[in-house]
């Protein structure tokens, strides 16, 4: 009996050692773990959208995170006043721990996030411990793997001058817009906010996170001429389509082109001043001239004193016009010409400027400058060019050597504009353009008049007349001066005469009255020339190279009914009898 009492209580030891390993195996699986006291939670951080990798998940650093320890069963995700419970960055692993918490409810606020993170994740509440996926257990070690949506794009802007230059070395300020504030902030680089352009005119930018930028224009450098816009602003946005997990660019380069205004110089016409006498140009022809720049070499557009010039000026207008302070255009002539003020006129196509509304005059005999004021520029802004057209007379200051008389033109206009982006007023710089030049011109020539040789006694108070052509010489038609006189030429006491202001071409001169010299008591006239003589004019002729004109003295005939007469005619009539008895003998 007691051994079997023995046996009953040791089987009855092994089937309750039995029973509770199986309790205390079912208890580990049905029963959550209660021990711990404290927990932690990872956040793990990741980025989506670098180029060429749209689709992958990558760490992201600099990712600022703060927990706030709230009262349990709170639902709100408003952050609480005061300081956090913890706060810390993400490494270059994109992870952050926040170890040894109090267990409990937590609210997570991502309080700052790199410029590449298109928005910040909402705040998210945490317990720890959480329970499982499954529901079966409680997680003490919390992890949590919030992702943020990054765009990272590319911007290429081209700069470009005139004739579709690059130009390099131009500045421009980078801004980013402040998706929560709206404001504008210098975007920063590796360079700072400031970029300049290439050799190639290009500013070339890659990994932007999304966002919307300006690019905005702050210095020309060494492109001098070329007009600074620093109020345009050229903006582009950067943003991750969650569709197509890819980034998009818009616009997708960006080109800014730079006005550098100019002008252009021609002479439209030429108006004879006495179309209706003798006044004539080369080959003694009138001509009116069309759209032809005069030039050196030119022959057949030189002038006669009195030919009265139109000059046409073409300026291009920038299309910042309206908001540069100064915008004038000058002109200055030369002594040889005279302006006619009164005949300038400002115009775009068929629209007539009004002096004193539109624009503004100041003239001398040999200069304007026509300064648009701010209703001109208003009726410029939106064209391409605008058109001025004045007249000047070649006066009797001409010069009459290969200078010839010119005209020169320039414009002035601001290079910045009078308020930048920021609305500051900025220190106004200013460009004058290179002078565009026409230049007319003239002749002349100098008459020697000398006895009997090319090196004879210079002979005063010859009279000669000019005429175009040897007909009109042989016609007594001579040429006119713009008052319709005709052109008289005198020698002085040198025996020279001088006359500039002719056409270049060939002339004939004609002598109309003879020099004179005295025999004793009685004044004589030497011979008269015969015939005309041929003179060319061209641009040395009024300075060099004398046309010497000779003239000699008459052969003195004698008196009719002479002894000397007698003596001759008896001496012919003696020599022919002579002949007659000679030819006589010789035939016998």
């Amino acid at each position: 009996m007691k051994t079997f009492t023995k046996l009953s209580a040791i089987l009855f030891l092994i089937v309750l050692t039995i029973l509770t390993c199986n309790m205390q195996v079912l208890a580990t699986s049905a029963i959550p773990n209660l021990t711990p006291t404290t927990g932690s939670l990872t956040i793990k951080k990741y980025a989506k959208g670098t180029v060429g990798h749209e689709t992958e998940n990558i760490p992201l650093a600099g990712v600022t995170f703060k927990i706030y320890k709230v009262t349990e069963g709170t639902t709100s995700l408003t952050e609480p006043a005061g300081a956090a419970t913890a706060q810390d960055t993400t490494g270059t692993n994109g992870q952050v721990v926040f170890p040894n918490l109090e267990l409990g409810r937590y609210l997570v606020v991502e309080s700052d996030a790199p410029i590449n993170v298109t928005s910040k994740i909402e705040n998210f509440l945490v317990d720890i411990p959480s329970t499982n996926a499954a529901g079966t257990d409680l997680v003490y070690d919390v992890v949590a793997e919030p992702k943020n949506n990054t765009a990272y794009g590319t911007m290429t802007l081209t700069k470009k001058g005139i004739n579709n230059t690059n130009l390099k070395g131009v500045s421009f300020l980078l801004q980013k817009q402040n998706a929560t504030t709206s404001a504008w902030e210098d975007y920063p680089n590796t360079a700072g906010a400031t970029l300049s352009t290439n050799t190639a005119g290009q500013i070339q930018l890659s990994n932007l996170p999304a966002g919307s930028y300006r690019f905005v224009e702050t210095n020309l450098g060494t492109n001098t001429g070329y007009i600074l816009d620093n109020k345009t602003t050229y903006g582009f946005t950067v943003s991750f389509n969650s569709t197509t997990s890819l980034t998009e660019v818009t616009p997708s380069t960006i080109t800014v082109n730079n006005d550098k205004p100019d002008l252009t110089k021609t002479i439209t016409s030429v108006k004879r001043a006495t179309p209706d006498t003798n006044t004539v140009q080369k080959s003694g022809t009138n001509v009116e001239i069309t759209e032809n720049a005069i030039t050196t070499g030119e022959d057949e557009y030189t002038l006669d004193i009195g030919d009265i010039v139109t000059y046409k000026l073409e300026s291009d207008i920038p299309a910042t016009i309206s908001r540069l302070a100064t915008y004038e255009i000058s002109d200055e002539m030369d002594d040889g010409l005279t302006l006619d003020s009164s005949k300038i006129v400002v115009k775009i196509g068929e629209t007539v400027f009004v002096k004193d509304t539109d624009y503004t005059l100041t003239s001398t005999e040999q200069s304007f400058k026509v300064t648009f004021t701010e209703d001109g520029k208003t009726k410029l802004n939106g064209n391409e060019k605008v058109e001025i057209y004045y007249d000047a007379t070649l006066n009797s200051n001409a010069n009459a050597t290969v200078t010839g008389n010119s005209d020169r033109t320039n414009l002035k206009y601001s290079t910045i504009v009078e308020n930048n982006y920021l609305d500051a007023n900025n220190t106004e710089t200013t460009y004058t353009t290179e002078n565009k030049i026409a230049t007319v011109y003239t002749g002349g020539l100098i008459i020697e008049k000398r006895e009997n040789t090319n090196t004879g006694t210079l002979l005063a108070n010859a009279v000669f007349k000019l005429a175009a052509t040897e007909a009109d010489a042989k016609a007594h038609n001579y040429i006119k001066d713009s008052t319709g006189t005709e052109i008289t030429l005198t020698t002085n006491g040198s025996g020279r005469a001088t006359y500039t202001g002719l056409s270049y071409g060939d002339y004939y001169l004609v002598e109309t009255q003879a020099p004179t010299y005295t025999e004793g008591e009685t004044t004589k006239y030497y011979n008269m020339l015969n015939k005309p003589v041929k003179i060319t004019v061209n641009s040395t002729s009024a300075s060099s190279n004398a046309n010497i004109v000779i003239n000699r003295k008459p052969t003195v005939l004698p008196a009719t009914g002479a002894i000397s007469t007698l003596v001759v005619v008896a001496l012919g009539i003696a020599l022919i009898l002579l002949a007659k008895k000679v030819n006589k003998k010789d035939n016998e």
